[in-house]
């Protein structure tokens, strides 16, 4: 957000801006909103949240397979 009000100043210059508040404060209320819109959420409930709190901050081992997927990765990616 910070870096929308920079570029809307640098658009507009440092007089205008002034000038013009109700404009810019629009302007700043709209960018957030498409911000807002933009971003991606994730909503879980108490028990869905816990699972996967836990499993990013403890995962399992992997198994065989994922053992497996991994090696063929390194493989035909050359790594």
């Amino acid at each position: 957000m910070e870096r929308n009000y920079k570029e809307l100043k640098t658009k507009m210059g440092p007089a205008s801006v002034t000038e013009n508040k109700q404009e810019v404060r629009e302007e700043l209320h709209r960018t957030a909103l498409e911000e807002l819109r933009g971003a991606n959420r994730l909503t879980l409930r108490e028990e869905a949240r816990g699972v996967f709190v836990n499993a990013i901050l403890a995962p399992p081992t992997p198994n065989k397979a994922a053992r497996t997927a991994a090696s063929r990765y390194k493989k035909d990616t050359g790594r």
